[in-house]
């Protein structure tokens, strides 16, 4: 091999190789979230920092814990604890995001608060969302969970 291919191999290997392309508008990656159209929160969410905004997750947690210990143990050194979105915030979908790794390949659903306390903040809907693999695309899939999220409105 000339020495060029084996440093972009070298390079593709050590970078993990991570895509992402916007496939909104691409009918194969067919899911029930609609890029434009508005969602009410059901339930309090836990806010959590994620690399390109904040990412939202259920809450109370599985694990049943009392407000005060999940607010203590995520206020750690290195926690992504950020705060808890109310009931009722409105979100706006922006983007579904086609991650594709050497791991996996997941659509994730990213959206904005229209309104409440991240008004305007980038936030990740997918750790709310129903999941399921679509082999047309062999990704997975994000869905609207109507016990999270209630649509308001389509564009």
């Amino acid at each position: 091999m000339k020495p060029s291919i084996i440093s972009s191999l070298l390079l593709l290997l050590l970078t993990g190789c991570v895509t992402h392309r916007d496939v909104s508008h691409n009918s194969r990656f067919a899911t029930d979230y609609v890029v434009g159209a508005t969602y009410r929160v059901q339930r309090t969410l836990v806010v959590r920092n994620h690399s390109n905004g904040y990412d939202l997750v259920l809450w109370p947690p599985d694990d049943g814990l009392p407000l005060q210990e999940v607010i203590k143990r995520n206020q750690t050194p290195g926690s992504d604890f950020v705060d808890f979105l109310p009931a009722g915030t409105l979100l706006v979908v922006s983007k579904l995001d086609l991650y594709n790794s050497l791991e996996s390949r997941i659509v994730w659903v990213w959206g904005r608060c229209v309104d409440g306390p991240f008004k305007d903040k980038r936030v990740l809907l997918s750790f709310v969302s129903k999941n399921a693999v679509s082999t047309n695309v062999m990704a997975s899939v994000s869905y609207v969970d109507t016990n999270m999220l209630q649509i308001v409105n389509k564009p």
